[in-house]
This record gives structure tokens, sequence and C-alpha cells, in this order.
């Protein structure tokens, strides 16, 4: 039997959501003290959530129910969450859960850690998240709504960018989640809203929040564009092109620096990229290497060219392109959350005719005194 650890932030948002079953996949919470939570089932197939106290061999089942989509469900202190589907007996699999439980570090090194004074009170961050939330609703609100004061989805698309609306179906997500238990008096018509939202971003909502992950919007400032061919200020320029009919919520990641490669007017003109893509394809992948052999495969099979991309694809963990696309390592290709901040690829792993294409081109031993410029 099959289970799957929710041990980064993305993962533990989408959950069962957007799926018609788990294919008796078992889904594992992990806590680092028990707690009492509210789960929902929006946009989830019925799903069996049981609650354990802790994560010992005599652990106690606190709440075993099956959950029928689109409730709310308050669930008693526990430290770990199993979701599964109705008829699946996770008590074979048990021991092996709370045995690996034991023996993984209180907190993921998977999940953002933060410290808060002792001051402070939690009542007040999880005030100032609904304060960050309804920020992003209120733009919204003042932008893409129509003359009858509904959401335009139309003018949602064309206002906001894939990463910026991931970020947005998040908020709407949260204040989806929180508000039915704070005793906070919320504005007027934000629930309508955001459920709206949610309602109208679900084709491509697993998209979107991959890409409020893996879209670095701000990585062109912040990776140099040093001029491959002579090491002066140059630009970033595409390998593969963007094809029209790719659907913004997809070909977003065709806009990532493994994409691209940095090169001045006349290192250009002397390479002839404009001219022949091929050497642009060629520059592009020797300088990636497996970053972009990992993108290329995702770009084919989304075009219907390397098959189909894998229906366990799971975007919680891999937003940038399914994990056999790529390595473990961010120098392997590896498209994992702790892998997308860009970096130059001055150690990424390489075959020798890539090698060969940069030592061809003259290029290669610049690659690795990129660190030393900046």
């Amino acid at each position: 039997m099959k289970y799957q650890w929710m041990n980064t932030s993305l993962k533990r948002l989408i959950g069962a959501q957007f799926k018609k079953n788990l294919n008796g996949e078992i889904l594992v919470f992990r806590y680092p003290y028990p707690a009492a939570r509210v789960f929902h089932t929006m946009w989830c197939p019925p799903l069996r959530i049981v609650v354990l106290d802790s994560d010992l061999i005599n652990a106690e089942v606190l709440f075993d129910r099956i959950i029928k989509p689109w409730r709310f469900v308050s669930l008693p202190a526990g430290e770990l969450i199993l979701e599964m589907d109705p008829d699946t007996d996770y008590r074979t699999v048990l021991p092996e859960i709370t045995q690996t439980s034991r023996i993984m570090p209180v907190i993921s090194n998977d999940l953002p850690v933060g410290g808060t004074d002792s001051s402070i009170s939690m009542t007040h961050m999880l005030f100032a998240m609904f304060a960050d939330a309804l920020s992003d609703l209120r733009s919204v609100k003042s932008t893409c709504m129509n003359e009858k004061g509904l959401l335009d989805p139309n003018k949602l698309v064309a206002r906001y960018e894939p990463w910026e609306r991931g970020q947005i179906l998040a908020s709407a997500g949260f204040v989806l989640d929180f508000s039915p238990d704070t005793k906070w008096t919320l504005p007027r018509g934000v629930i309508p809203l955001s459920a709206d939202l949610v309602k109208y971003e679900t084709e491509y909502a697993d998209e979107l929040l991959a890409a409020s992950q893996g879209a670095v919007p701000s990585w062109r400032t912040d990776l140099k564009a040093v001029c491959l061919g002579c090491g002066g200020g140059g630009s970033w320029r595409s390998v593969l092109p963007t094809d029209p009919g790719l659907p913004v919520e997809i070909s977003w990641r065709l806009l990532r620096p493994e994409n691209n490669i940095p090169l001045c007017n006349r290192c250009a003109a002397r390479f002839k990229v404009a001219k022949k893509p091929n050497i642009r394809y060629e520059l592009g992948s020797s300088f990636w290497g497996a970053r972009f052999e990992a993108l290329e495969k995702w770009h084919q099979a989304v075009l219907g060219g390397y098959g189909s991309l894998p229906k366990d694809w799971n975007k919680g963990t891999h937003p940038l392109w399914p994990a056999t696309y790529g390595g473990e390592t961010w120098e392997a290709g590896s498209g994992a959350v702790m892998y997308i901040e860009p970096l130059w690829p001055f150690n990424v792993e390489r075959a020798p005719d890539q090698i060969n294409c940069l030592k061809h081109a003259g290029v290669y031993d610049f690659i690795f005194s990129y660190p030393a410029q900046n």
C-alpha cells in the first residue's frame, strides 16, 4: 500500500484536491505537536480522515470518519492525520508510517521554519495572514469585477500573471478554510468572492499554485546576464519558443532561466542565434545541461512529442517538472521545491557532447569564472 508525506507547504495546500480518487494511496499530514485543526474537502473526492494522537506504536485513534465533498470538518488534537479513499484500510501500513514518523525531524526540512517572540500573540499572527489575504482579494475586487458586481474571469486572466493568480487563489483558499473557525467579522462579500475565485480557477488550480512557487520573476535582475561570448554585459535570450496554443497557466515554465542564455548583441550576431535556432538550442542545452534537458522533456510532453506527462506528477513536491524528468539535486536537474532558486549553472551536470559544444564555442572556461564576477 502506498502512502505519501504531505511535508511541503504546496503539498499540504493541494492535498487531495482536484482528484477523482486517491487510487489507494494514503496522504499523511504530520505535525510537530497536537492541536485541533480544521480540514476541508472542497474539490476533493469522498475521503476517509483519520486522526492519531501521536506517532507512538500504541497511538490512539481519535477520529475515523468518511467525509463527503464540500465539507469543513473540525478535527481533534492529534499529531498525525491520514486522508484516504473511503474503502482503504490503513491499519496494515500504520506501523510503518508511525515508525518512519518517529525517525523524521520534528519539522520537515522541506517546510519553511520561523520563530516569533514569545510576547507575540498567535491570534495577531493569524490576523496578519487574514490581512494579507484580504489585500489580495481587495485588489481583485477593484480590478476584475463587471458592471453587475460579479467576478469577470477574463479580467482576472488579463490583469494578473499565473504566479500572481496562484497567490490570489491561495489567499482565497485560506479565507474559505479558516473563516468558519474565526470570531472576527470579515468584510462583506469576501466569502462569495473567494468562492468564485476558487470556482473559476479550478481547471488550472494545481498549475497556478505551482507557478506561485516555481515562477521567480525577479531572476532576470537577481541573476546577472554576463555574456557567454565575451564576458561583457548582455541580456537573457530565450531558447525554446512559446507555442501560442499553450495556455499561459502552463507555459510560465518557459519564462524560467533554464530556457534562456546570456549574450550581448555582438556575440549573438557572431553565434547567429537569431537565424539558426539549432545553435541557440545547442548553447542552451549545453549551458544548462541536465536542467535544460528536464525542461525540454516537459516541453515535448505538453506538445505531444515525448509521450504524455506522468499521471502521478505531484506538483506539490515538484512544481517545475515531473520528478522523473530530472535527478535528485539541482545540479542533476531536479524540479523540486527546494531547487527552485535560479543559480548560475557552473556546476550543473553535463554530458560529454555538451561540454565539447561549450569548448568548441570557446565559452566553457568562462562559465566557471562567473561567481568571481559577482
